[in-house]
């Protein structure tokens, strides 16, 4: 007797995976327990599905994208671009709606942003290099209704001396000082 077992895996229908794997641990522990002249020749073949599987143990609720961000999360998704190509400003964007989705769902820690996070997007801790920020400042940029502590400064091009906003400004120079005013200097000469 001959027993032919074909599976496909696919690691995002995982009730179809445990199925084959429950028959399959049934066939063996059939043959295991037949005699060794008796057993039935058994195949089995199994080939991976060409998808891109998601690299996650954990079921993920479902990202609520911004308008301005879905585009590009749909493109990412579907492989049409890459996290790489996508320039700083939309890649933290990107990342800080994933945080802020998963804050309210309860996952601020790393591992719990790693094992939900979309699959194009990096891990918590390359995330968080990648802009030159410590995990806990990048989520507190995604908290809601917070200003980013993090932002490039705005900067006041009207004012008659630029202005940045959140910097301190140096005081104007007084008249007669070594270091401004009439550009005299009033120390010893050497």
């Amino acid at each position: 007797m001959k027993i032919e077992v074909n599976l496909s895996f696919n690691t995002d229908d995982l009730e179809t995976f445990d199925a084959n794997m429950r028959r399959l641990s049934q066939l063996i522990d059939r043959l295991l327990g037949a005699p060794v002249e008796s057993a039935p020749d058994v195949v089995v073949e199994a080939s991976p599905v060409a998808e891109k599987p998601m690299p996650v143990a954990e079921p993920r609720d479902a990202i609520v994208w911004t308008e301005s961000l879905r585009d590009v999360a749909v493109r990412l998704t579907a492989g049409h671009t890459t996290w790489r190509k996508v320039d700083r400003a939309t890649r933290k964007a990107l990342a800080i709606q994933v945080i802020r989705n998963l804050i309210e769902q309860g996952y601020c820690t790393m591992p719990g942003f790693d094992r939900r996070r979309p699959a194009w997007m990096p891990k918590a801790i390359s995330l968080a290099t990648s802009f030159g920020l410590k995990w806990s400042e990048l989520v507190s940029d995604a908290l809601p209704g917070q200003v980013s502590q993090t932002a490039p400064p705005i900067i006041n091009v009207n004012a008659p001396t630029p202005i940045i906003a959140g910097a301190v400004q140096p005081a104007p120079a007084l008249a007669g000082h070594p270091i401004g005013g009439n550009g005299h200097s009033h120390g010893r000469h050497l």
